[in-house]
């Protein structure tokens, strides 16, 4: 009824199904075929028309298989124990991101030379000249 080449079936038709309707649901709850892959003229994707049971054994199957791969997230309180106040490694974990934040900022401002070596200061933001519009340099002059 369907041809098989190894596990992969050739989609039948939907128009051929429409004829066939019949012969394919008995063959389906017979169990001769378990599943029955269709196509339709102008789509890409395939539909798969199968038992109500083969398709709560798969879902099943697939819920056991989610349950021994990914474990229940466990609680991370009580895990760990703190060697000094609580307080203390806050104020370090500040001072250091204070110390990374500082030091981005003076790279981002200081520009050294490729050439010379020299070091200058690139000016972050340029004040607009006045009747000129900040986004495009044009504009009205203001009255």
């Amino acid at each position: 009824m369907i041809e098989q080449t190894g596990d992969l079936r050739l989609p039948m038709p939907l128009t051929e199904l429409r004829a066939r309707l019949f012969r394919v649901a008995e063959s389906l709850l017979s169990g001769e075929v378990r599943v029955v892959a269709l196509s339709h003229k102008g789509h890409e994707e395939n539909l798969v028309l199968l038992r109500a049971a083969t398709l709560a054994a798969l879902e099943d199957e697939l819920a056991t298989l989610r349950r021994r791969s990914a474990p229940e997230p466990r609680p991370l309180r009580g895990l760990g124990r703190l060697n000094r106040p609580a307080e203390d490694v806050i104020a370090d974990i500040r001072a250091r991101e204070r110390t990374h934040a500082i030091a981005k900022q003076r790279d981002m401002v200081v520009d050294q030379s490729p050439i010379d070596g020299t070091v200058r200061r690139a000016v972050a933001e340029r004040a607009p000249r006045p009747g000129r519009s900040r986004s495009t340099g044009r504009g009205r002059r203001s009255p």
